[in-house]
């Protein structure tokens, strides 16, 4: 039972995303465990992106781990207790690595075999997948940024990466896909370029305003607006990118399928040296 949506920030705060998590949980009221690891655990954050769960009347706990090394023992009663997992958006690869680091990766693969729903944008949605399009190397995403340390010209020399998520499904997932951000690089056309690296790997690119819903074998695109929407992306026999609508609702397994190869991003230890996880 997975929620992915194309924005964090935005997104997570829409009545309908709430709406939806809480009837995939199959409770009323269901408890919901926050990780806000992407975003450092900013409290500001977490207000922000459980606000429709909240207004539910839903209970919400934290799990706040990037300036704490908890044990599994001391995180696991947190997992059994909750019905849904919302992870915020933010640097996809310093939350992934920092899960793997103490082994929250585990906990969060036991609780979706319980049948927890695991929700969250951007960097939320990514890490549901094999990989993802993130801005994991935007120098404003890394831990203990400060503005007034990089001149105006530098905050827009970056470029987005291939990171590696938790693949508990298959595919490149590519949040805010209709959107482009401090770099002025359309993450749409970016995309495009990434997937021709990594050609193996089939792309399912979310709107800011747009959701994947998957219940088991079934899923449905959740528009929070009407222009919003999800793609699907591959290389096609000439070597070119094919874009196809997908169906509104339909079977997942026939949506994602699994990569016949995965080739990690060569940048990605410049990434980690620029923004360690420990």
């Amino acid at each position: 039972k997975i929620v992915a949506v194309g924005s964090g920030s935005t997104g997570m705060q829409s009545p309908l995303v709430g709406d939806a998590i809480i009837r995939l949980s199959n409770k009323s009221t269901p408890n919901i465990l926050y990780i806000g690891t992407a975003t450092y655990d900013q409290h500001d954050k977490n207000l922000a992106q459980t606000k429709p769960l909240r207004q539910a009347g839903c209970e919400i706990k934290s799990l706040d781990i990037a300036d704490n090394y908890l044990s599994v023992e001391e995180m696991a009663p947190l997992f059994d207790w909750c019905d849904v997992i919302v992870v915020s958006g933010g640097n996809t690869l310093y939350a992934v690595d920092r899960w793997i680091q103490l082994s929250v990766d585990q906990l969060i693969r036991d609780a979706a075999d319980r049948g927890v729903v695991l929700s969250g944008g951007s960097a939320g949605a990514i890490c549901w997948f094999d990989g993802g399009h993130s801005d994991s190397m935007d120098t404003t995403s890394y831990k203990g940024f400060e503005l007034s340390s990089v001149a105006d010209a530098e905050l827009s020399m970056w470029e987005y990466i291939r990171v590696p998520a938790l693949g508990l499904i298959p595919g490149l997932c590519c949040p805010h896909h209709d959107s482009t951000q401090s770099n002025g690089i359309p993450r749409s056309t970016d995309f495009d370029e990434m997937l021709k690296r990594h050609a193996n790997e089939t792309g399912i690119c979310i709107d800011n305003w747009a959701a994947l819903i998957i219940d088991g074998d079934d899923y449905k695109v959740l528009s929070i607006n009407d222009d919003s929407t999800i793609v699907k992306k591959y290389i096609g026999e000439d070597g070119e990118v094919v874009c196809e609508d997908i169906p509104a609702e339909g079977n997942i397994h026939e949506l994602l399928q699994p990569a016949t190869e995965i080739v990690q991003d060569p940048r990605l230890s410049t990434a980690r040296i620029e923004n360690p996880s420990s």
